[in-house]
């Protein structure tokens, strides 16, 4: 990351926490800014929650909620492996809450040991009785996953694969 864009970053999350409500209009615009640069923002925004008062630790907890998606949740795996009690507990309460991504990309994680499993299971349970998305060979495959209904029995519309003889 060059000097000009974290520089830039750091400068969207001082008026970020700033604000007075992050869901203000200012707020989500500023979030818009930071979600160019997912990686920058999501790394600055967990270094900041080390040293944050506890209107800044919501607030900042608010903005990663707001910046998770699946392009970034990569960037969300440092704080897991974090050693502050305070930042790991925080990604994953955003990771519990939020529904903006597949949460079977957290299952690779089970094999890394700076990781805590009971904080994985913890994420991925809350995400077991929510609707999945599309599974995933529709998304490798859309073609498979939109198969042509059958007809109902007794339905008497023809399908366009019977071929009958017109009645004589």
């Amino acid at each position: 990351m060059g000097v000009i864009s974290q520089y830039r970053t750091d400068r969207l999350i001082q008026r970020l926490l700033a604000e007075d409500s992050v869901n203000s209009p200012a707020a989500n615009e500023i979030v818009g800014k930071l979600r160019r640069d997912p990686g920058a923002a999501v790394g600055a925004l967990l270094e900041r929650l080390n040293q944050a008062s506890d209107e800044q630790f919501r607030n900042i907890t608010v903005g990663l909620y707001k910046l998770l998606d699946d392009d970034a949740l990569e960037h969300y795996f440092d704080g897991l492996r974090s050693s502050n009690p305070r930042v790991a507990s925080a990604v994953a309460k955003v990771l519990a809450s939020s529904r903006r991504y597949n949460a079977n990309r957290l299952v690779p994680l089970f094999a890394e040991p700076d990781v805590p499993k009971t904080t994985l299971i913890e994420v991925l349970s809350q995400h077991q009785d929510r609707p999945r998305r599309r599974p995933a060979a529709a998304l490798r495959h859309p073609a498979r996953a939109r198969r042509p209904q059958r007809p109902v029995q007794g339905d008497r519309r023809r399908s366009p694969t019977s071929r009958s003889c017109p009645a004589s």
